[in-house]
């Protein structure tokens, strides 16, 4: 049964063949779920780590339904501490853009969280990701209309 939750990506520790450098199904599944693409700046500000969060959960409910990943690891990745990451997904859930599901071992320890963004998350990311955009395209230029002139 462990080797089942394994294999689906739900646990943590080493694998039941004993190979602990290889890393398990669940850390190889956070490191699919990256946060390559997620904005660092919004509007010419840092971005918030609750707003980075929607959007790797609004992306990866997007392409996967879901995503599960264990705090520890996301908070390795984002360079944040585990209470910052607790206040964002806290502030995320009362807001209404995502909701989680905890995931629990046969012996009754957790495994992790399966979060996923609701229909408001996906829009409220996609506008995080517009700002971002038109941050970028405007980042440097000091005519816009003379790129379209040329």
């Amino acid at each position: 049964m462990t080797t089942d939750l394994l294999k689906n990506g739900l646990g943590g520790g080493p694998s039941q063949e004993g190979d602990a450098k290889r890393p398990t199904p669940a850390r190889e599944g956070v490191g699919n779920s990256s946060l390559r693409g997620v904005s660092t700046e919004i509007d010419g500000r840092h971005a918030f780590i609750h707003e980075r969060v929607l959007e790797m959960i609004a992306r990866e409910t997007e392409i996967h339904g879901s995503v599960t990943f264990r705090k520890t690891d996301l908070v390795q990745r984002l360079g944040c501490c585990g209470r910052t990451l607790d206040r964002a997904l806290t502030r995320l859930r009362r807001e209404g853009d995502i909701v989680s599901t905890p995931v629990f071992s046969p012996t009754g320890a957790q495994l992790g969280n399966v979060y996923q963004a609701t229909e408001q998350g996906i829009e409220h990311a996609t506008l995080l990701k517009q700002r971002r955009s038109r941050r970028r395209r405007t980042k440097g230029d000091t005519n816009p209309d003379a790129s379209a002139s040329a």
